[in-house]
């Protein structure tokens, strides 16, 4: 009679022999006795049950074909994602030789399905169904009912199978896809036409971001329950279900992670809306930089899900990550120094979508900041991209912010101008500014200041009091016609460079200057 391993016994670290019937693990034992019993080999299958010895062999046969029975059809659990490890799963409240892998409905309440750890005859530890769970099988399977779909299936779709399905099954499994698509829509169809009726007598039109962002993710989602729920009826076995639904809850998962970023996006706009609204326009930019992050951040989180819905140990990956992190940290400088740039871009208000900047020789207006880089739309329309680790290293100037722009120019007199002309001039032009609505008069000026190669230069500073660049260059204008008004009253003009070149004739003649290079 095999032998219960004590319950304070630690594992035998030392290699054993193998079981050919894969009882080393709960995993292996469940996966085992199904694929036993689906290929109606009971004779195996009775070995993965903890059954009295005196049990005659058609007994303990008839014991492990119900038992397949009522898993296939009434089990709740898990069977793929059970522990592969020796020793099962060490962080239940059961004692180490006993695990609880599911449970199956009754009558009389839910019935827990446990294994127990034993050493068999030949000094093997084996995973079996527990004595208790076994005794229960008769009364079990007498409230076992067929399957909807075996209850009209014909003969033939019943009785072929292939990999353990009945040809019915598969064709009612392929026609459960696009049934639940169908039967999912009509049910989104029937839940919104309250939400329709309401916005009618509201006059709102929130219904074209349900069309464009939320339809499809939902549509997935509910697809994929009522899919699910389908399936229960078509009495799949197990083992099929269970790796078919990790499928579904891997597609569950990535559909959720799609709404939620359709959830995020329709967010972040409506908030970005109401702060222009608000008139904090300037906090664009720190949204579009927080989307992005958090769109990241969800996007590693559901990939996180999808890993540990797999059977992937979460904490294991969590850890690869940051080790990784590390690597990725060192390998790629140039990248996490854009990051930490754009970043600091957004922090220290240097720049804002919609701002017009000159970042080294390039004009134009940022259309967009990212993670790596900032885009610019230049004065030609171009697009271009400038990595943000490159504008501490680059002339970084943010032409929005002005509220005045500088008209800093250098005007050159003819050198005939008059003492009187040049006084006639400064007082004329310095009443020009003084006079002019979009001039700053108190730091307006006009000077001599100084005597140049050709001409007599007056030095023009003035700033034009606007926010526009259209209308400064419009007062520039005005400006510069005026001041050559002012300059033609007084009688004089601009001067321009004049090069005087002289020609020094010899006395020679020209036949004694060729005499005397022959004679040379």
């Amino acid at each position: 009679m095999p032998t219960v391993i004590a319950q304070n016994q630690a594992p035998d670290a030392s290699p054993r022999a193998y079981d050919p019937l894969r009882r080393e693990s709960p995993r292996g034992t469940v996966l085992g006795f199904l694929d036993a019993v689906h290929r109606d080999d009971y004779a195996t299958a009775m070995q993965y049950l903890q059954i009295v010895p005196s049990k005659p062999k058609s007994v303990s046969m008839d014991l492990a074909r119900k038992l397949g029975v009522v898993m296939d059809l009434k089990y709740q659990g898990r069977s793929v994602g059970l522990s592969d490890q020796p020793e099962g799963l060490l962080t239940d409240s059961f004692p180490v030789d006993r695990e609880r892998i599911g449970r199956i409905p009754s009558e009389e309440g839910a019935v827990d399905v446990f294994l127990v750890r034993v050493e068999s005859a030949n000094g093997i530890p084996v995973w079996l169904f527990s004595r208790e769970i076994v005794e229960r099988v008769p009364e079990l399977y007498a409230q076992v009912e067929a399957p909807t779909i075996a209850k009209w299936m014909p003969g033939p779709l019943a009785s072929h199978k292939f990999l353990a399905l009945s040809l019915g099954q598969w064709i009612g499994w392929l026609l459960s896809i696009p049934a639940a698509v169908v039967l999912g829509a009509l049910l989104l169809t029937l839940f919104r036409v309250p939400m329709w009726l309401y916005r009618r007598l509201k006059h709102n039109v929130e219904d074209r971001i349900w069309k464009e962002r939320y339809s499809k993710p939902v549509l997935l989602l509910v697809s994929i329950f009522v899919n699910g729920f389908l399936t229960f009826f078509l009495g799949i076995p197990l083992p099929h279900r269970g790796y078919y639904f990790r499928v579904l809850t891997v597609l569950f998962l990535a559909g959720l992670g799609w709404l939620g970023l359709r959830v995020i996006e329709t967010a972040f706009e409506r908030v970005r809306t109401r702060a222009v609204a608000s008139g904090y326009a300037s906090t664009t930019s720190y949204l579009l930089l927080s989307q992005r992050l958090i769109r990241v951040l969800a996007v590693i989180v559901v990939a996180l899900l999808i890993f540990g819905s797999l059977g992937f140990e979460t904490k294991t990956a969590l850890a690869g990550l940051g080790i990784g992190g590390l690597a990725i940290a060192l390998a790629a400088q140039k990248t996490l120094e854009n990051l930490l740039g754009g970043v600091s871009l957004l922090v220290d208000s240097v720049v804002r979508v919609g701002d017009v900047c000159r970042i080294g020789t390039q004009v134009g207006t940022v259309t967009d900041i990212g993670l790596r880089s900032i885009a610019i739309r230049t004065i030609e329309q171009t697009n271009i991209t400038i990595p943000n680790g490159m504008l501490a290293s680059q002339q970084f100037e943010n032409l929005t912010g002005r509220t005045k722009f500088l008209i800093k120019t250098t005007l050159g007199l003819q050198y005939e101008t008059s003492t009187e002309q040049l006084q006639r001039i400064l007082l004329g032009i310095r009443s020009l500014f003084q006079q002019h609505a979009r001039v700053e008069h108190d730091s307006a000026r006009v000077r001599f200041i100084g005597f140049g190669q050709s001409s007599l230069d007056l030095e023009i500073f003035v700033y034009v009091m606007t926010e526009d660049y259209g209308e400064y260059l419009a007062v520039q204008e005005e400006l510069l016609f005026k001041i050559m008004h002012v300059i033609e009253e007084n009688g004089t003009t601009f001067a321009y460079p004049v090069r005087r070149i002289v020609v020094e004739q010899s006395s020679e003649t020209p036949k004694a200057a060729a005499a005397a290079s022959q004679n040379s």
